[in-house]
């Protein structure tokens, strides 16, 4: 399995100036809920983000950059053909968390998409590729209602035919 893990504003926002826009409790205890014990892939913005290997889990980064720029522990593919060698030995499910160029790049081999669709916008400077929904069916869907801190959101489970 090679899912997609993200969040998006109501604009298809991901992103503002390398970091998460958006600071939603339930939808950080789902990302860690859902990859703790698996392997999660992102680009070398979305790693940098982390400010460290996030722990209890396979970290691997798809970039263009030496392997020494990264600390020891962290899976370095230089290559898609290169990662999907990799990932297809996991033993674990695999959550590719960003960024959009990945997610771009990935497409073709996703077979799940979990999205989080935040009812709000945040001025966002990157935005997730598009997807063709047509090619998923929708498994599972779950609105939370707006408090006086979060706006409502909604987390899909999304299946490729």
């Amino acid at each position: 399995m090679l899912a997609f893990l993200w969040a998006e504003d109501a604009e298809g926002g991901i992103g503002k100036d390398g970091q998460l826009p958006w600071s939603l409790s339930d939808d950080m205890a789902f990302f860690k809920q859902t990859t703790v014990g698996n392997t999660i892939v992102a680009g070398t913005k979305t790693y940098a983000s982390f400010h460290r290997p996030l722990p209890n889990r396979t970290n691997i980064v798809l970039t263009h950059q030496s392997d020494d720029q990264f600390p020891d522990g962290v899976i370095v593919c230089h290559t898609v053909p290169e990662l999907l060698k990799v990932t297809e030995a996991s033993e674990t499910p695999v959550y590719v968390v960003g960024g959009a160029d990945i997610f771009s790049q990935l497409m073709p081999y996703a077979t799940d998409l979990l999205r989080t669709k935040i009812e709000a916008t945040y001025g966002s400077d990157t935005f997730m590729s598009p997807i063709n929904y047509e090619d998923f069916d929708l498994l599972a869907s779950q609105t939370v209602a707006a408090t006086e801190s979060d706006p409502e959101h909604t987390f899909e489970h999304w299946r490729r035919r």
